[in-house]
């Protein structure tokens, strides 16, 4: 059984996949498809978007508690299958979700805060003790997972350990894991002293004791041994002292924290 659309003049089969019910009419179906149906409402929609919206805005704040009543039941009668639902559309959408989520956190990220510590001022007593409820329920699952995330975050954990001691005696503290992978970068991802391959540490080329600030004039990358037979010694008193001295190794490190003829940096020139 056919029937033909009074907008596009086509036949198509008499079922719900190309037209809408309706009970006024004699078969029971709309005379125009569903697809004619579609273009008119997004024409009708577009010509009157705002007095619609208003309309919507108006008729939902009446029947807000209707409609909160509503979606609760339905979530309820629905659990299983939106959980499932939910889960796909992440896998499928998870990067322009990520950044719809950064977007709208930088957009209102003074508003979130605020209200972050707003909530946590009314309901402190109760975050605390569902905190460690939580923690004593899943202490070995916390405890893996923060063994991991140390394992695959350990420049940023040293970024920010770095800058809170900078902070704490009131030095520069700019430094940014942006400018870390630039530094290691500059020097071939190698110990800027001994050239050694391996994992880096953020060397202060003037100690933090002696007032060496925690900024991309002061850090360059170095392996555990030099950092630790270096410590709070002068460079230029340290490192020609050393077996694997290099004199190229030492003007590439002097030339990259702007230093010229022996020890005076020219921070005017950053």
């Amino acid at each position: 059984m056919t029937k033909t659309c009074t907008k596009c003049n086509l036949e198509k089969p008499l079922t719900n996949e190309y037209f809408s019910r309706r009970s006024d009419k004699k078969d029971g179906f709309e005379t125009i498809c569903k697809e004619c149906k579609r273009e008119y409402n997004k024409k009708y929609w577009n010509k009157n978007k705002e007095r619609l919206s208003k309309k919507k805005a108006e008729y939902y704040q009446q029947n807000k508690d209707k409609f909160a009543e509503n979606n609760k039941a339905y979530r309820k009668k629905n659990r299983e299958r939106l959980i499932d639902y939910n889960k796909k559309y992440y896998k499928e959408n998870r990067e322009k979700l990520l950044e719809q989520k950064k977007g709208y956190y930088t957009q209102n990220k003074e508003k979130k805060l605020r209200y972050r510590e707003k909530y946590y001022k009314i309901n402190r007593n109760k975050l605390i003790k569902y905190a460690r409820s939580y923690y004593r329920i899943n202490k070995e699952k916390i405890a893996e997972y923060s063994k991991g995330y140390r394992d695959r975050n350990r420049d940023l954990r040293n970024t920010l350990e770095q800058r809170r001691k900078a902070k704490k005696k009131k030095l520069p503290h700019a430094f940014t894991e942006q400018d870390w992978q630039y530094t290691k970068e500059y020097f071939n991802n190698k110990c800027a002293y001994c050239g050694s391959n391996g994992e880096l540490t953020q060397e202060h080329f003037i100690p933090l004791s002696k007032g060496g600030e925690y900024t991309i004039n002061n850090i360059i990358p170095a392996c555990r041994s030099c950092n630790c037979s270096k410590k709070d010694r002068d460079f230029f008193e340290w490192y020609p002292e050393q077996g694997f001295y290099s004199k190229a190794r030492e003007n590439k490190i002097l030339e990259y924290l702007n230093y010229i003829d022996s020890d005076i940096q020219q921070l005017a020139l950053l």
